[in-house]
């Protein structure tokens, strides 16, 4: 609230985020990340991994050049990766929750529909 985003949006009954009882909405995710970059606070963007590094190491390695920072996020049957791209400027959350399929599906689904949101926006080539 004191950041100026809507706190009904989230439900945070552990600090770990491992629990099924935490409950954040892609649009607070997306605020919250974009709050923090217009606040100048990039320190903070850029301890998170990039392609080729971290949890990121074997993903979207076609976005290295766009300053590319992201936190994955996974429970069985839940995947997420929210983050900014410095590029375009732009802030992002994907989510997929309570899929049956593997985690490498669903983190290959995740990475298509930024793949895919980027080149529709001519921020890079299909």
């Amino acid at each position: 609230s004191e950041l100026g985003l809507n706190a009904e949006e989230i439900k945070i009954t552990d600090a770990s985020g491992l629990s099924r009882l935490n409950l954040l909405t892609t649009s607070f995710l997306s605020s919250l990340i974009h709050t923090i970059v217009r606040s100048g606070d990039v320190d903070f963007i850029h301890i998170l991994p990039s392609p080729g590094k971290g949890t990121l190491k074997n993903r979207l390695p076609e976005l290295a050049g766009l300053g590319f920072y992201a936190k994955t996020g996974s429970i069985n049957h839940c995947s997420s990766l929210t983050g900014y791209i410095e590029g375009p400027g732009v802030s992002f959350s994907v989510i997929i929750n309570n899929s049956l399929e593997d985690d490498e599906k669903m983190r290959g689904k995740i990475d298509e529909t930024i793949l895919s949101f980027l080149g529709k926006n001519g921020f890079m080539k299909q």
